[in-house]
C-alpha cells in the first residue's frame, strides 16, 4: 500500500458502486447522476441491499 491509498489492482476489488435509486425503479430514460451513487465496501453494499429488502 502506498501513502495515496490502495494500488489500482487492489482497489478495483474492494469498492462497489451502489445506486440509491434501485435499477428496477428507474425509467428507461433515467440518467444516473453522481448524487444517485454511493461508493461502498462490498460488505456495506450487501448490507444496504439487505436493509432495502427489509424495508
Amino acid at each position: 500500500m502506498t501513502d495515496k491509498g490502495y494500488p489500482p489492482e487492489v482497489a478495483e476489488g474492494i469498492f462497489d458502486i451502489h445506486h440509491t435509486i434501485p435499477l428496477a425503479n428507474m425509467s428507461e430514460d433515467h440518467e444516473t447522476s453522481l448524487e444517485d451513487l454511493l461508493c461502498l465496501c462490498a460488505n456495506c453494499h450487501r448490507a444496504e441491499h439487505r436493509r432495502m429488502a427489509l424495508g
